[in-house]
């Protein structure tokens, strides 16, 4: 195991973000953030409610709103600095190598699509394979998640059980949970 925890996964340096909506003056939601995770570290971010800790786990994946700016710093992941990689490329990370579980990660499956389906969306989108073989995977997972057909996931059964699978099916190497 240590040789796994050498390999640097994700550098935070001097990172500062803040919220400006309207005309509210701008709030500081992070100030000169340093964290580094290597491979197979799990670590934990504390603080009080307001703190920034989402802030900096949707930071990782640029989902802020269009309010927030990235005042100084870098996040540096495998080689890449997240801040300023393309659209294109930033699409391709999302999900594929990096995933995000929210606070309430049942919000994350819609109620009124059969979650196969939503499963299959996230594999289409980051795995090359036929329609077929994404079928059949997608039952295998349903099954491996103890699910006997796919029959038993109609709508939103996963919802209260599985509700974060979505962010596994790809295999990420981060997975920030807030």
């Amino acid at each position: 195991m240590a040789g796994e925890l050498s390999e640097e996964l994700v550098q935070i340096t001097d990172l500062t973000i803040t919220y400006s909506p309207g005309d509210s003056p701008p709030v500081r939601a992070s100030d000169h953030v340093r964290l580094e995770i290597h491979r197979g570290e799990v670590i934990g971010v504390l603080g009080e409610s307001g703190s920034g800790k989402s802030t900096l786990a949707s930071a990782l994946l640029r989902l802020l709103p269009s309010y927030a700016h990235y005042n100084s710093g870098s996040i540096m992941f495998r080689g890449r600095n997240l801040i300023t990689l393309p659209e294109p490329e930033l699409h391709r990370v999302r999900g594929k190598e990096i995933a995000m579980i929210s606070q309430d990660p049942a919000l994350s499956l819609n109620p009124v699509i059969r979650v196969g389906d939503q499963i299959a969306e996230v594999i289409r989108a980051h795995i090359a394979m036929s329609g077929n073989e994404r079928r059949q995977h997608v039952e295998e997972l349903l099954r491996t998640a103890g699910f006997a057909s796919t029959s038993d996931t109609q709508r939103f059964t996963l919802r209260q059980r599985n509700s974060h699978h979505k962010e596994f099916l790809v295999g990420p190497q981060l997975l920030p949970w807030q």
